[in-house]
C-alpha cells in the first residue's frame, strides 16, 4: 500500500480500532481539531487510505482489487468487459501508466470523462469505508505531497452525511444512539447549523421531526421516509452533535416496526 502514499508518514499518529470507534465519529473528531493527514484502516490483507486538507476529503484509495478503477467503471456499465480486460492487460506491460489513461487510448473512455470518473471512484472508495465496522485505523497526522491533479473536495460533515446513507447495516447504527427507547433532541440552533453541511431537503425535515418526544422508533416511523433511511440519517446528525439523546428520557415504545423494517 506504500505506492499509495504521496510522501514520508507525518511524525504524529492515531492508532484505533473500528469496533470501538466508527468512521464517522473519527471524521468528526479530526474536522473538530482541523488537523490535516492520512487515515489508514486495515482488514485481514485489504487497505484503504482517506487523504484530508482543510477540512476536507481530498483523494482515496485502496488495494482491493475491486476498488481498481477499471473495475468500478465496467460495474457502472461505463465500460465493457472486453475493454476492461484489454486495459488489464496492457496495464500489467506498460511501466508507470495510469488505467485511466490505458482506457482513453483504447477509446474505452473519453477524456472530458476522465474527471468524473476518477473522482466518482475515489468517492466509491469512501464510500465503502462505512461499511467497515472492525479493523485497524491509523490516522498520520501532519501535511503530505501531492502531485495527482484530480482531488476530492468534500468537507467532512457533508462526508459523514452522505457516508451514513451507503452504510448496509441500519440496525447497526440504531445501537450507536442508544436503544428503541431513547428519546432525542435538537441541539441550539440546530436548523441553523445545518444549513452550514449543505443539508438536503431529507435531512432538514427528519430534523424537523426531532421534539424531544418521541423515541428513535417513533421518529423513524413518522419521519415519512424509509425507517432504515430515517435511522441513517439520524445517525448523521446524532454524529455532528445536531441531536443528542435526552438526558433521563422516559420510556415510551409505542411502534409498529418490527426489526426487518431496519434490515
Amino acid at each position: 500500500m506504500k505506492k499509495h502514499l504521496p510522501g514520508k508518514r507525518p511524525k504524529f499518529s492515531y492508532h484505533g480500532n473500528l469496533e470501538v470507534h466508527p468512521l464517522p465519529e473519527i471524521l468528526f473528531t479530526i474536522a473538530q481539531y482541523k488537523v490535516p493527514g492520512v487515515l489508514t484502516f486495515t482488514q485481514k490483507n485489504v487497505t484503504k487510505q482517506i487523504f484530508i486538507r482543510d477540512g476536507k476529503i481530498i483523494y482515496a484509495a485502496s488495494n482491493a482489487p475491486d476498488d481498481h478503477l477499471g473495475e468500478f467503471l465496467f460495474h457502472c456499465g461505463k465500460i465493457s468487459r472486453i475493454d476492461y480486460d484489454r486495459s488489464i492487460e496492457l496495464l500489467a506491460r506498460s511501466k508507470g501508466k495510469w488505467q485511466g489513461e490505458i482506457l482513453i487510448e483504447l477509446g474505452a473512455l473519453k477524456r472530458d470523462e476522465l474527471s468524473w470518473a476518477v473522482q466518482s471512484h475515489q468517492q466509491a472508495i469512501v464510500w465503502s469505508l462505512f461499511n467497515w465496522f472492525e479493523g485497524e485505523v491509523t490516522f498520520h497526522i501532519g501535511s503530505f505531497k501531492y502531485t495527482k491533479p484530480l482531488l476530492l473536495d468534500i468537507p467532512i460533515p457533508r462526508a459523514i452525511l452522505d457516508g451514513v446513507r451507503h452504510i448496509q447495516q441500519a440496525k447497526r447504527i440504531m445501537g450507536y444512539m442508544g436503544n428503541r427507547a431513547s428519546i432525542l433532541e435538537p441541539e441550539q440552533n440546530a436548523q441553523l447549523v445545518i444549513e452550514l453541511f449543505e443539508a438536503d431537503e431529507k435531512e432538514r425535515q427528519v430534523l424537523k421531526c426531532v421534539d424531544s418526544k418521541k423515541n428513535l422508533y417513533e421518529l423513524c416511523a413518522t419521519a415519512g421516509y424509509p425507517p432504515h433511511e430515517t435511522a441513517r440519517i439520524l445517525y448523521g446528525l446524532f454524529t455532528l452533535k445536531l441531536i443528542r439523546k435526552k438526558p433521563d428520557g422516559g420510556i415510551h415504545v409505542v411502534s409498529s416496526l418490527s426489526s426487518t423494517d431496519f434490515s
